[in-house]
């Protein structure tokens, strides 16, 4: 009798936490996936800046030097709303700051593995 008016004074409560842990949970992967997508992306052209490779013309090196960049800093400031990733996502956002292409590659290099776990990618 106890235990029936518990679950029914009780129970709405407890499904709305549990609705509410998992949801967070499942848009948290979403943005580890995504930002590990985009690692995966841009990591040939960090690559290339490091090596110190040529480019095939103006739009190439703009692509390479800017726009990676700039994609890769939105995608860490989405991964930065995920509590576990916040001090790696602040670290490669301040080597995207200073433009150092070979820190960010370092860092990147060191987050993915990380971030495939939690996105179980």
């Amino acid at each position: 009798m106890l235990g029936g008016l518990l679950e029914f004074l009780f129970g709405p409560l407890r499904d709305r936490l549990y609705g509410s842990h998992f949801q967070r949970r499942d848009k948290e992967k979403g943005i580890c996936r995504e930002a590990a997508t985009r690692i995966r992306k841009e990591r040939g052209n960090f690559e290339h800046i490091v090596a110190g490779k040529g480019y095939s013309g103006e739009y190439h090196k703009r692509a390479v030097e800017q726009y990676s960049f700039e994609l890769l800093q939105s995608s860490m400031n989405s991964l930065n709303r995920v509590g576990k990733f916040r001090k790696a996502a602040t670290s490669v956002s301040e080597q995207i700051e200073k433009r150092n292409a070979a820190g960010v590659l370092e860092l990147i290099n060191q987050l993915e593995p990380k971030l495939d776990r939690l996105a179980d990618t």
